[in-house]
């Protein structure tokens, strides 16, 4: 008893083990992948990245659209625009346009317009022209599809396709129905001067 009143420390039993002694070490990396995530993929992994995630029906609007928001700006670079088509965007932007975001239609017209220079894309648009809709709810999208169809009638090749898809139809029946008196709106300048030029 009077042995342990002069000790002027407690024992304590330390572990061996390697995690015991270093318990700062970080842990195992976790192998489970979370298929929504969206990391900023760089060089050669970039585009089917965006592919696989745009690819996967599950995915968030939110991310559909961050992922949609950086291919557009990828697609200003004519190299990369070709490897776009070659990891099938032109489909997967198609599916896209018949989204329940707005935000989500609108920037997957704006990159099919963009795919609209390429000769390769348009080989493979004709399909994708029926779910161009000119009569969407929301402006913006309106706006984007237009877009989308007045950098199609640039090329003889594009002309040729809205033509063959009966799309001329629904751009001249889209016009006449918002310039109508009643209708028009000063907002609505940019989409009908679209649809004009389309008809030039």
């Amino acid at each position: 008893m009077e042995e342990d009143k002069l000790k002027c420390y407690e024992p304590h039993v330390v572990s061996e083990h390697l995690k015991d002694r270093h318990p700062y070490i970080q842990k195992d990396w976790d192998s489970v992948i979370d298929p929504e995530q969206i990391t900023h993929a760089v060089f050669d992994r970039a585009l089917p990245k965006y592919a696989e995630v745009l690819s996967n029906r599950e995915l968030s609007s939110e991310n559909k659209r961050d992922a949609l928001i950086k291919l557009n700006q990828l697609a200003s670079q004519k190299d990369t625009l070709d490897e776009m088509i070659n990891y099938n965007m032109v489909v997967i932007a198609s599916t896209l346009l018949l989204d329940e975001d707005k935000y989500v239609r609108e920037q997957a017209a704006l990159l099919i317009g963009s795919f609209m220079s390429h000769q390769r894309a348009r080989e493979r648009i004709e399909e994708t022209c029926p779910l161009l809709k000119l009569e969407d709810d929301e402006l913006s999208v309106r706006e984007a599809t237009a877009w989308t169809f007045y950098q199609m009638s640039l090329t003889r090749n594009g002309c040729d396709i809205i033509v063959d898809t009966e799309s001329a139809i629904s751009i001249i029946t889209s016009f006449m129905n918002y310039a109508e008196p009643k209708k028009i709106r000063e907002q609505s300048g940019k989409y009908l001067t679209y649809l004009l030029e389309c008809m030039a």
